[in-house]
Order: C-alpha cells, then structure tokens, then sequence
C-alpha cells in the first residue's frame, strides 16, 4: 500500500497541470479586450447604448434594492423600458431579466464592499462587464479548444481554432461591452461542448450528467439570449436521433428536460411579475415606454430588425402577385446575408462552417456530432427565414449580425472538419483572406459595438471611421452612467 501511494505521489509531481496551448487563445482575447472594454473607452454617460443602460439599471436595482423595478431617474435614460401591466408608474427594463439578475449578485458583493454605480461608476460598470462579457468569451475560447479534440487536430491547430472561432465569428465585437449575446453564445458552445464528450466517451449510457448539462447551458442561454430557444429545441429533438438503444434515447431526454428545467423556471418567476407571461417585455408591446420602431433614414430605404437590414415594405402584400411576394422574400434574405448587417458581408468565413457541416456528415464521423452538426446549420437557416419573413423593426441596430451571434461560432467551430483535410495551397489562399477579412472586421467592431444610436448601413465602415475620428466629441465627468 505504501508502495502504490509512492508511485501516486511521483504521477502527480510528474503530471502537467498547465496547457499552455490550452490557455493561449483566452490569454490573447483578455490581453486584447481588457483594454478596450466600453467603461474605459466610452465612459460618458451619453455614449452608452440604451441596451446597456437599462441593463445597468437593473442590475443596480437587484443589487441594491432586491427587485426588478428601475428606479425612475435611472429609467429616463434608456428607451428599453416597460411600465408595469397593474401599476404603470413602475417600470422595468425590457430585457430578459435572468443574466441582469445573476450580476445583480455579483454586484451585491462589490456593494458590500463599498462600491456603486453611484460612486464608483467606471470600476464597477468595468468588473461587471470582464464578468459578463469578457470572461465568458475567453473561456468560450478555451472550451472549443477542448471540443476540437474530436477533429483529431494537433494541440497548436486546436488553439487557432479556437482563437479563430471567437475572433472571425464577431463574438470579440461583444467581449467588450455589457451584452446579453457574448454570455449566451459561450453556453451555446458549453451545451454543444457536453454533447461532444458524449461522443468522445466509450461509455456514453453512463454519460447522463453531461445531457443534463447540455441541457442547463442551452435553456440558461435561452433565458439570456431568446434567438438561443432555436438551439435548446434542436438539441432536444436531437438527443432523440442519436443511434442508441431506445430505452437510452427517452432516459438521455429526460434528464435533458430536468436541465433544461431549472434555468426555464427561473426565467418564468423573474418575468411573470412584469409581463404577466413568460415572455420578456420587448416582446410586449402595448407595456413599451417608447416606440421600438426605428425607422428607416432618408435614403437608406431598409429597416432593422434585431440588427438586420430589411427591405422597407410599406405596401400590402395581399394586393400583389405571388411572384412580387416571392421576389420581396428572396430581396430580404439577401439583406440577412448581404446587407449592412448581413452575415457574409462581415463574416464571410462562415461558408467554410457549412464545408464543415458537409464534412461532418460522411460516414466515419460519429452520430452524436451529426446530430450537432446538423442542428446547427438547420438553426442557422430557420433563423436566416425568421428574421427574413418577419416585418416588424426594433430600435437600436449594433455591430454586425447580433441576431445570429449565438450560432456564428458554432458555425465556425465545424470548420474543424474541414481542416483535417488535405487541400491544395490556393484553397489555403482563398480561406485565409476570408479568415483575415473576417477577423479584420471583428476587431474593428470590438473598439465601438454597440454604440448609442446604433450603427446604420454598413457597420464595419462606421466603426472604422468612427475609431479614426479626428474630433471626438468631448468627455463629461461621470458621476453616474445610469442616474
């Protein structure tokens, strides 16, 4: 006995306990965001977007008081607010509450120990957004690091994955700002991330906690970010499809029911009191404080919706041919893919994503990651229709595609099985313009995401020209972003 615990002991000494492949992606995301994050950048008052604003207020709200409800001088500064159905001076953000609730609690801690929003406007709004936004986006990077063990790639391929995956996909644009997408985005990858183990598992009949985690990050991400319900729904039905006995197909989706349970409940709890449903108050209308149209600027001819460029449409479709009908449809997904929002006119090494996803589905690769693959790129095109067929705009337009952040890096992640592949040295050439390209825009966006007005047209170019900008408007003393 005493020899093996020597053998134990001499393992342990001799063991690695820091991958430095591992930690380089998420070491170069902090080293890059930290100094670009908005509350250094941007600290006065009046460059914080509206989604940021209410968001703040909120969570000093929770933190301070224990409740929901804004405080009114908080509230005037951002055009995200409801009134309550029962008492309509009182007022909420209209954002889903659950992530505003979760740095309510971290920020109860930093008010213990002395520090507001009130007093310490910069630091604190600062420490929530590393929290919020930053780390999880870092840590995303390191998570496919680890997915991309199942591609069979070497260490230092796996760590340009995962570098690449945060970095063309926009999710860096988001890691420096206070924003719902870069939290939900990282569970997508972490729910997928549990999924994938299954498959690398020899056991996976006896791999039930890792489906029910699967099913906690998908349904928390769904709370955070509501465009994520197309992954949590996918993922469930997929779960069903995957090759193993019946009997382990209906456990595997109960325990992925009980995951999914707790993060849904939390989000009916917080929400019913303010809305009197679940659904969250931007998708209440009649309780809005101000229109959530924005419509569109002389000349420009598109609205926005969710940060999508659409076709203005002003005319009543019952009068005209299906053929026009048709026509508009086929304008309004070019404008989601095309547009000054569009998905391949900032990210164009998506496409590369989809190679993968054809890839993937070849007979040697695993049921398990098909199923992945497959619900991946089935949720990419179900919301390209969405957001292509629905007419309504929503204020506020941020950088790049923000409708489509919670899948883009996912959709990159497969370019993974892609890379295994021998191709010929101007294939090579050809993807790594698109990677540059990409990852170009990607951090140009990251300097100013999310500014108060929101982008218009091309939002690449106005980010680029707002960093060079020779008269920046002069900063106020902060005394408090949100009051």
């Amino acid at each position: 006995m005493f020899r093996r615990l020597i053998i134990q002991l001499r393992n342990w000494r001799d063991r690695s306990y820091v991958r430095p492949w591992a930690l380089a992606a998420p070491v170069v995301i902090l080293l890059f965001c930290l100094p670009l994050l908005r509350p250094l950048r941007h600290p006065d008052p009046l460059e914080i977007s509206h989604d940021e604003t209410a968001r703040l207020a909120t969570i000093q709200a929770v933190g301070e008081r224990r409740t929901l409800a804004l405080d009114p001088a908080a509230a005037r500064f951002s055009r995200q607010i409801i009134r309550d159905r029962i008492e309509p001076a009182v007022v909420y953000a209209d954002q889903p509450p659950t992530l505003s609730v979760l740095l309510g609690g971290v920020y109860r801690l930093l008010f213990g120990l002395g520090f507001s929003l009130d007093s310490n406007t910069v630091f604190v709004s600062y420490l929530l957004t590393v929290v919020g936004s930053t780390l999880p986006v870092a840590l995303a990077a390191g998570l496919v690091y680890r997915m991309g063990r199942v591609f069979e790639l070497r260490r230092p391929v796996r760590a340009a994955l995962g570098l690449f995956v945060i970095c063309a996909s926009g999710l860096i644009s988001y890691a420096t700002v206070l924003n719902a997408y870069a939290p939900a985005s990282a569970l997508c990858l972490a729910s997928v991330g549990c999924l994938i183990q299954i498959g690398l598992s020899k056991t996976p009949a006896r791999s039930g906690a890792w489906v029910a985690g699967s099913g906690f990050c998908a349904a928390l991400a769904t709370t955070i970010e509501p465009t994520a319900g197309v992954l949590l729904v996918l993922l469930g039905a997929g779960v069903l499809a995957v090759r193993w006995k019946l009997r382990v197909r209906i456990g595997a989706l109960l325990l992925y029911l009980i995951g999914c349970s707790v993060p849904l409940v939390l989000h009916v709890v917080l929400t019913y009191p303010m809305t009197g449903d679940f659904r969250p108050g931007f998708l209440h209308p009649e309780l809005a404080v101000y229109p959530r149209i924005n419509l569109p600027t002389e000349g420009m001819g598109a609205l926005q919706f969710f940060g999508v460029d659409l076709p203005s449409d002003d005319s009543d479709w019952s009068d005209e041919s299906s053929w026009v009908r048709f026509g508009r449809s086929v304008e309004r997904v070019a404008a989601v893919l095309f547009g000054g929002h569009g998905i391949l006119s900032h990210f164009p090494i998506m496409i590369v994503g989809v190679f993968g996803i054809f890839a993937i589905m070849h007979r040697h690769w695993p049921s398990v990651l098909k199923v992945l693959a497959g619900a991946t790129g089935i949720g990419t095109l179900v919301l390209i229709c969405i957001f292509a067929l629905l007419r309504t705009a929503r204020l506020e337009p941020m950088f790049g595609a923000p409708a489509f952040a919670v899948f883009l890096p996912l959709l990159i992640f497969w370019a993974g099985a892609w890379l295994r592949r021998q191709h010929p040295w101007w294939t090579w050439s050809a993807v790594g313009l698109l990677v540059a390209f990409s990852t170009g825009v990607s951090l140009v966006g990251a300097t100013l995401p999310f500014p108060r007005d929101g982008y218009q047209g091309y939002s690449a170019r106005a980010a680029l020209r707002e960093l060079f900008r020779s008269d920046p408007s002069p900063i106020e003393p902060v005394v408090a972003s949100i009051r």
